[in-house]
């Protein structure tokens, strides 16, 4: 995608919808709407003591709030977020690959899952994740944090850890907090995993611009992608028209809607920025 920002235009295009909010629930995580399908996305890290708006949500429609994704306000933000997969869960999802995460690992299965390709490579992961440091001797694992602990890194290193990083894994918080068109335009060089609940998903359609499906990849065109195609970076040879590959589910979670399990479920991924998304 020559223009990673284009996302908000794309997001909006797919989730808009006329269903109306039953249920809006801000908690100290997860922030959760309510239609004929659940949303989810990740809550602001930072209090507040009040919000303007609070108490009138209920009975707008989905694409009422979707558009909350564009303002600068987190709280706005997060609730548009959470309306736009609110509203993209109401479509079916295509089939994919399950992971199943290990008890004592379980918010490292995506890692697991592409252990075997980050030997002696370098990765960059943006937010820190409990226990990634068990990693530290598999790959170059360099770690990008808001408020950095240990050898974590601050913010502005992202300008120059992602142009050189061979794997970037981007929390699909970026999206809500505006720093993902920057992160993607920064890690265009490197095979990026996009993951979390926040992640929008829509099962995708033949050709154009789609969101989470498992379609065949046309890197001539700058469309979005999803079902984590196995996509080449900008410094390896483009997928002919024809290249799909598997997609991922992690613990048959709907992503973007909490505890509801889903026969198939996926994540999506930014096809032109080589982007998987769990």
């Amino acid at each position: 995608m020559e223009k990673p920002s284009r996302i908000y235009e794309l997001l909006l295009d797919y989730a808009g919808s006329e269903g109306q909010v039953t249920e809006l629930t801000i908690g100290l995580v997860w922030t959760v709407c309510k239609a004929q399908n659940l949303g989810l996305a990740m809550s602001p890290g930072m209090p507040t003591r009040t919000l303007p708006w609070s108490g009138t949500l209920v009975g707008k429609t989905l694409g009422e709030l979707a558009a909350w994704i564009n303002d600068w306000e987190p709280y706005k933000a997060t609730v548009g977020m959470a309306a736009i997969n609110c509203s993209l869960n109401r479509f079916e999802l295509p089939s994919g690959i399950t992971l199943l995460a290990a008890a004592d690992q379980g918010n490292l299965a995506v890692f697991e899952h592409f252990l075997p390709r980050l030997k002696d490579k370098k990765v960059v992961v943006v937010g820190r994740y409990p226990g990634i440091e068990r990693y530290a001797e598999e790959f170059k694992l360099s770690i990008l944090e808001r408020q950095p602990v240990h050898n974590d890194y601050p913010d502005p290193a992202c300008e120059f850890l992602l142009p050189e990083a061979d794997w970037v894994f981007l929390t699909a918080s970026s999206i809500t907090n505006k720093t993902f068109p920057r992160l993607a335009e920064l890690a265009q060089n490197a095979t990026t995993v996009l993951m979390g609940p926040t992640v929008p998903i829509h099962h995708g359609a033949q050709g154009g611009n789609v969101m989470a499906s498992n379609q065949p990849v046309n890197n001539a065109e700058p469309s979005i992608m999803t079902g984590l195609a196995i996509l080449p970076d900008r410094r390896r040879q483009k997928a002919s028209k024809n290249t799909a590959d598997d997609t991922v589910i992690i613990n048959r979670f709907k992503a973007g809607q909490p505890k509801h399990k889903m026969p198939n479920a996926v994540a999506g991924a930014i096809a032109s920025m080589t982007c998987h998304i769990i």
